[in-house]
């Protein structure tokens, strides 16, 4: 499954200069579109700052999520990220990167897919050791607060609202929703 990793112009073209010419301009980068040689240029440079990445983070269970990714392909056209990118939740880290002691400074975004725990690495439980968790942590008392939507009022309808008002929801809400409680789920 797809990941994603955005790369401010400033960043990228720091990584372009630096395969190019061999050092970082302390200059603002031009503002252009990303071309398909950006592309080939930096695909390496990202595979080798992945790796690292992994090998950076601590421990094994830390850093599995992040594990296996490499460069694909560019996505040029920014309205079909939601196509690109299928997953329904994702790991996101950003991060600011400061290259060449200022000479370009930019954000970096790295979006890793939501991906369920390798059975190798996930912790082991006798099954009635499990059950003993769950139900300890069924007992628990907490406090629920589920969002199902959020609705934009002009400020004069919002003031107006009162206890007990109702509200219109979008008709797939609770389509979306599912909270467990004991042994059943609403």
């Amino acid at each position: 499954m797809p990941g994603l990793l955005a790369l401010e112009s400033e960043v990228l073209a720091a990584f372009i200069e630096v395969l190019i010419i061999g050092t970082v301009r302390k200059r603002a980068a031009v503002n252009r579109m990303p071309m398909a040689t950006d592309s080939a240029l930096t695909a390496a440079v990202i595979d080798a700052v992945l790796t690292e990445l992994t090998s950076a983070l601590s421990a094994e269970l830390d850093t599995w999520w992040a594990r296996g990714f490499r460069y694909l392909s560019p996505v040029e056209d920014c309205q079909i990220f939601g196509a690109a990118l299928p997953a329904q939740q994702y790991q996101m880290l950003a991060c600011s990167i400061d290259i060449s002691d200022g000479a370009k400074q930019g954000q970096v975004l790295l979006a890793f897919p939501e991906r369920s725990v390798p059975s190798g690495l996930a912790p082991s439980l006798p099954d009635t050791d499990a059950q003993n968790m769950v139900r300890i942590w069924l007992d628990v008392p907490a406090k629920l607060t589920v969002e199902l939507t959020r609705i934009l009022l002009p400020f004069e309808a919002a003031d107006k609202i009162r206890c007990g008002d109702l509200l219109p929801l979008p008709k797939l809400v609770m389509d979306h929703v599912k909270v467990p409680a004991q042994t059943s789920n609403f």
